[in-house]
């Protein structure tokens, strides 16, 4: 027996990672008419290979079972984010002013507080769509 894969759940974290407001949004970013798009959700049915196609940069565990981070991560980002940062908050309590060049740890602490944003509001989206399942 395979693990049940809930559409909706699916088709509600493109929606929110990507802050497409409503499903003619998603239709079009997936290159499907928006019939196409409802007819998904009355069968509770997806073109899997079309959305991982469409959304290669999205973490499949993450877009699939809701486990993990939104993106894959890639080489030039960092697997242990909290680390990360506390090395480069060492680095500037242990700098002296005006030495170093603090471009790139600024460019690496927002790709972080990003991701984890995008993780967060995904979240909050699945919790809310579980909540409206529930009530069902």
């Amino acid at each position: 027996m395979g693990i049940k894969i809930d559409k909706e759940l699916i088709i509600s974290r493109i929606k929110s990672h990507y802050g497409f407001k409503s499903d003619a949004e998603l239709a079009r970013f997936l290159g499907i008419a928006s019939n196409t798009l409802a007819n998904w959700h009355k069968r509770n049915t997806i073109n899997l290979d079309l959305i991982l196609t469409k959304c290669e940069e999205l973490n499949a565990d993450w877009l699939l079972k809701g486990i993990g981070l939104p993106i894959r991560k890639y080489k030039e980002q960092p697997d242990d984010n909290f680390s990360v940062v506390n090395d480069i908050a060492e680095k500037y309590v242990n700098a002296r002013i005006g030495e170093g060049d603090y471009q790139k740890d600024i460019e690496i602490l927002v790709k972080i507080i990003t991701i984890q944003e995008q993780t967060i509001k995904a979240q909050e989206k699945t919790i809310e769509t579980l909540s409206l399942k529930k009530k069902r």
